[in-house]
């Protein structure tokens, strides 16, 4: 199946919706990417995040046929893991740039937009408690 500029649009505004639903919050990160030097230290083990002003080119970046997301984040608490790893890197700045994948949107077979459930949001992406993100539903299909 093939993206129509409609079809883009709508799978961004849809992005779009998704980001603002969770910028602010709290959320448990499964897998937490950050640079540190000149290496991206990527899927390193998380903890609990808020979701922060993101550039908007990283809320609908495009990877392919499928849109993508980047969301940045600010660490409140790391796991034990992410925090054994973060006191032997040496970082540009004081703090790291973290950021995890929000949900994939993609076209599904019949060629509507449709938001994966499967793709990295899954066990990746949970509220505080543990339960699982709450995605709005898909809005305005072309």
């Amino acid at each position: 199946m093939k993206w129509t500029d409609e079809k883009r649009r709508v799978a961004e505004a849809h992005a779009r919706r998704i980001y603002s639903k969770f910028v602010g919050k709290v959320l448990l990160v499964g897998e937490v990417d950050f640079c540190a030097q000149d290496d991206n230290l990527g899927a390193q083990p998380g903890g609990l995040f808020r979701v922060v002003s993101t550039p908007d080119a990283d809320v609908v970046r495009w990877c392919y046929d499928f849109l993508d997301p980047y969301w940045d984040l600010e660490l409140i608490e790391a796991s034990d893991e992410l925090d054994a790893i973060l006191s032997g890197t040496v970082f540009y700045e004081d703090q790291p740039n973290f950021y995890c994948y929000g949900p994939t949107i993609q076209l599904d077979e019949v060629g509507e937009v449709v938001v994966d459930p499967q793709e990295r949001t899954g066990p990746n992406l949970r509220l505080p408690n543990g339960e699982p993100l709450p995605i709005p539903q898909m809005e305005g299909q072309p």
